[in-house]
């Protein structure tokens, strides 16, 4: 497709060149490759973001549904169970540290699980304004642990038999600095994954059900959703899609789709709310899955499919620059066919280091210490 738009431009410019030189400039016009270079990253770089998709329990049917969810102007919620499922909080603290330092360094490393009491951290810090640290996960077993400023810590379940509300102890080097207790809140948990991709992606969001129009309007009014429709049926809510897409506007569909086959069709992208004991790929028409009774992966799934989007954009420029400089070279300097092929390799060649690069970045570490990282005596 990019290299496609690129033909017009270098024919009329290839035009040019048979104009003000000769059959040596037209060649090294015509050599450069606009389609190799997108053609090696894109794919990586699609495969990277599905496996960070796979990491958040999201499954990525289509890949291509990642960049269009990066374009979506609406997200439609169909109603669904887990939109009223109470939030947890966190209720006691008991450490001798500064109680920042354990809510910060529970939260970076709870956030690499899927678990409710990680919303629940991280809702913690907010509202305390503690800045919590990207820190990559090193090792997963008992609990989780990161890596900061020489130091290893580790968050994990205090009892046997850990539930979702249970306690979790936080250790550094070992030692047990802290124990967080949880318990239910007067917020329902799928408020802060809305209010986090609105606030992050500026797209609103609307609700649609086949409750009654009273009783949806409490239901918005919890997820701070101020478009709502209430005495919805199946077809109505197909309806609802096919007239945003008629109007352009590019809407994603968020619910269980193997009951709203229609609806999931007409949006832009359809995200499949899905049970994973039920999971079925060929009765489901939705492209991506989130494969949890929780909505809370739908803020990184958002993240990935910008930051997809970003890398492809940044990929097609990329490949502009030895390109445009072929073109150039071959007016000012008299560069040949075989000139262009060069400048053009290399220009291939560097987007797909870069490519490459974040696939290699998804091993895990094989001593269990990250890159950069001073190994512990001992």
């Amino acid at each position: 497709m990019f290299a496609s738009k690129a033909v017009g431009p270098t024919l009329a410019t290839a035009g040019v060149g048979l104009l003000a030189g000769d059959l040596l400039t037209v060649g090294a016009i015509l050599r450069p490759d606009y389609a190799t270079g997108p053609g090696l990253a894109v794919p990586l770089e699609t495969l990277h973001k599905v496996a960070l998709c796979a990491r958040s329990g999201i499954v990525a049917r289509d890949p291509e549904a990642l960049e269009r969810l990066a374009e979506v102007e609406l997200i439609v919620l169909q109603d669904h169970f887990c939109l009223r499922k109470p939030a947890l909080d966190v209720t006691r603290i008991e450490t001798r540290l500064p109680e920042a330092i354990v809510l910060r360094y529970a939260a970076s490393a709870m956030r690499h699980l899927s678990d409710d009491r990680s919303v629940a951290l991280l809702e913690a810090c907010r509202d305390r304004r503690i800045h919590v640290l990207n820190l990559e996960a090193i090792e997963f077993g008992r609990g989780v642990v990161v890596a900061h400023d020489r130091h290893r810590i580790r968050v994990a379940d205090v009892d046997a038999l850990p539930d979702s509300r249970g306690r979790l102890a936080v250790e550094i080097d070992g030692t047990v600095v802290g124990l967080i207790e949880f318990g239910p809140s007067v917020r329902v948990e799928a408020a802060s994954t809305i209010a986090q991709v609105r606030n992050e992606s500026h797209v609103p969001f609307a609700l649609v059900s086949p409750q009654e129009p009273a009783e949806i309007s409490t239901l918005a009014a919890s997820l701070g959703v101020e478009m709502f429709r209430g005495g919805f049926t199946t077809a109505d809510t197909a309806e609802f899609l096919l007239a945003c897409r008629n109007k352009g506007l590019k809407t994603a569909f968020l619910g269980d789709c193997r009951l709203h086959p229609e609806a999931a069709r007409h949006a832009h992208v359809a995200i499949s709310m899905v049970d994973g004991a039920t999971f079925n790929l060929e009765l489901d028409p939705a492209g991506l899955f989130i494969q949890q009774s929780r909505l809370a992966p739908l803020a990184d799934l958002c993240r990935i499919a910008r930051d997809h989007a970003s890398r492809v954009t940044q990929a097609q420029n990329l490949i502009l620059v030895p390109n445009l400089l072929c073109i150039a070279g071959a007016f000012l300097f008299g560069f040949t066919g075989m000139t262009a092929v060069m400048l053009s390799n290399l220009g291939t060649f560097g987007l797909y280091r870069i490519a490459s690069g974040s696939l290699r970045g998804l091993d895990p570490p094989r001593d269990g210490i990250p890159k950069g990282q001073p190994r512990r005596a001992g």
